[in-house]
């Protein structure tokens, strides 16, 4: 009886682990659209941050408990959950990223092809946005160190979150090359940094002034 409470109470952990993991992979799209419309980059970086923190005090206490689960997860929706959650904290430390992505204009206009997306907007890099970053990226790493060892590396529920890591990475990579090489020079966009698009509207708003 006492086994199988265990069981099910690191059920619960580690959906809420898998849980925690999809929010913080979906939270940086909305941070480059608050970016997009003019919310600092700085602000967004320090929230998000805060939620790796309150991930990081969780898994203090999960990772102990997973690790006395040494063996190959019997129930199936939990191996499952583990082998989904692998897979997320990898795609977790490549979005980590995104910040010094976004200061490039080329890339912008690629994401903007791939996903048909009218992002204009490049970032400038900032002292804070690149502490922040460089935290978000030491963090999801320690963590997924700390799910291996708990895990146990030889474990199924590992290679097969990896395995799906390597397969959506090598689909996305085909499906970006092909809708680069397919995109016309028209499809490409003006990108503008913050600072060039708030002087060229106080331009506008001087010259409306002036009219």
């Amino acid at each position: 009886m006492n086994n199988f409470k265990n069981d099910e109470a690191l059920k619960v952990q580690i959906y809420k682990f898998t849980s925690g993991l999809f929010f913080l992979l979906c939270a940086p799209v909305a941070i480059i659209y608050l970016f997009e419309d003019g919310f600092w980059m700085s602000l967004s970086m320090f929230l998000y941050f805060g939620f790796w923190g309150g991930l990081f005090s969780f898994v203090e206490t999960f990772f102990p408990q997973l690790r006395k689960k040494s063996s190959s997860f019997e129930n199936r929706s939990l191996s499952m959950c583990v082998s989904v959650s692998v897979c997320l904290q990898l795609l977790l430390i490549l979005v980590s990223f995104f910040p010094f992505a976004m200061m490039s204009k080329n890339f912008i206009n690629w994401i903007n092809i791939i996903f048909n997306l009218e992002f204009r907007t490049s970032y400038e890099g900032g002292i804070i946005v690149s502490i922040f970053t460089l935290g978000v990226i030491s963090t999801s790493i320690y963590i997924f160190v700390m799910f291996c060892n708990s895990v146990n590396s030889k474990n199924k529920e590992m290679k097969h979150g990896i395995f799906a890591f390597i397969a959506i990475l090598v689909l996305f990579t085909a499906f970006s090359f092909v809708k680069i090489h397919n995109s016309k020079p028209e499809d490409n966009q003006f990108i503008q940094s913050q600072k060039e698009i708030e002087d060229r509207q106080l331009d506008q708003d001087i010259q409306q002034y002036r009219m």
